[in-house]
């Protein structure tokens, strides 16, 4: 354990590091603080409408950070060679996939939280009030990172290059978002085909199900999320990542530099 939490504070060390993180940061920061003047046509409601569009932003930037810094650090640690020291000092190909994962999701999740105060310090004057879900924001986003970091760690351990990596990753996002809406679709049409709906309820259990975990809208409207539906949440996440992560190690153990 102490090596995997070796690899993953010099992996989130080298991240921070990283001009294009902070000018991913910046530029939503930016995009939320317009998202003011846009809230300020609708009457009453400018608060939601900043905290949705804010929810929205930082759950994507925090996708894009994730990804870019999986792909990025994993596939410099190979260009440069300087995997060949790591993995020569009794650490396993499966320990330095596993503090990576850590280090990209701690990264990641730092940057989010940073975003959701200042979100919160930019709707507070508009709401009147430090709302108390913004942590369940920040949890609902965590898990998120969370399974697209084991998602982009899996195919960075197999891709040469970094651009498919980061295309696939960010396919799973958009996929994970929206698939349950294809399957919800057709399971609802009186006489769906049987093959796209095999491939979509198939899909369904194959990508993970990032809609469940995206409760942003309800957050918006002060609708929590109860213990029970948080410990699913978790729980899910938390098996989604062992099980990619487990065949990251399967693969990556068999290949070749």
């Amino acid at each position: 354990m102490l090596k995997i939490f070796s690899i993953a504070k010099n992996s989130f060390r080298e991240a921070i590091r990283s001009n294009i993180l902070w000018a991913v940061l910046l530029f939503a920061l930016f995009i939320i603080m317009a998202s003011v003047a846009f809230g300020s046509v609708s009457v009453g409601e400018q608060f939601r409408v900043v905290k949705s569009f804010g929810y929205f932003m930082t759950s994507l930037s925090g996708v894009i950070i994730s990804v870019i810094t999986g792909v990025t650090l994993f596939q410099k640690e190979i260009s440069q060679k300087t995997i060949y020291n790591i993995l020569s000092k009794s650490v396993s190909r499966s320990q330095f996939l596993y503090g990576k994962f850590l280090g990209l999701w701690l990264t990641a999740s730092f940057l989010v939280f940073l975003m959701l105060i200042i979100l919160q310090i930019i709707v507070f004057p508009i709401e009147g009030n430090v709302d108390p879900l913004i942590f369940e924001a920040f949890l609902c986003m965590t898990l998120e990172i969370a399974i697209i970091s084991a998602i982009t760690v899996f195919f960075s351990s197999m891709a040469v290059t970094p651009v498919l990596p980061g295309l696939f990753s960010f396919a799973f996002f958009v996929s994970g978002r929206s698939i349950s809406y294809l399957a919800g679709y057709l399971n609802q049409e009186s006489n769906p085909n049987k093959i796209l709906l095999a491939i979509a309820n198939a899909l369904n259990y194959i990508i993970p199900d990032l809609r469940a975990l995206s409760r942003y809208d309800d957050l918006v409207y002060n609708i929590g999320i109860s213990g029970k539906e948080a410990g699913y949440m978790i729980i899910y996440s938390l098996c989604y990542c062992v099980f990619v992560l487990f065949l990251s190690g399967i693969i990556f153990e068999k290949r070749e530099f």
